[in-house]
């Protein structure tokens, strides 16, 4: 039997290199909603809070464009964790 050509063979998103970066997103993921559960009992989280949100955002559009080949919110996914992790450097600073 032949394939027809029009017929798209099924390729796998996850390969042995992506398993690492959807674990990372993973993990940060339950350690954002660790540490937002804290920030709402105690307030002194939100830095730690602030900079994990930032870096998840950036591991986020990394996966979008490299593991699951998607762009539509990639861009969006990027800029606000650099935007993210600005203001965690202006909570350090102390000017917010």
């Amino acid at each position: 039997m032949k394939k027809n050509k029009k017929e798209k063979t099924k390729t796998s998103i996850i390969n042995e290199y992506n398993y690492g970066y959807i674990f990372l997103q993973f993990a940060l993921t339950v350690v954002v909603l660790v540490f937002f559960i804290l920030f709402l009992v105690l307030d002194k989280y939100i830095k730690v809070l602030t900079f994990f949100l930032g870096i998840l955002l950036l591991v986020m559009g990394y996966n979008n464009t490299m593991v699951y080949h998607r762009k539509n919110y990639t861009k969006i996914y990027y800029i606000s964790g650099i935007i993210t992790l600005i203001v965690f450097i202006l909570m350090i600073i102390g000017v917010i």
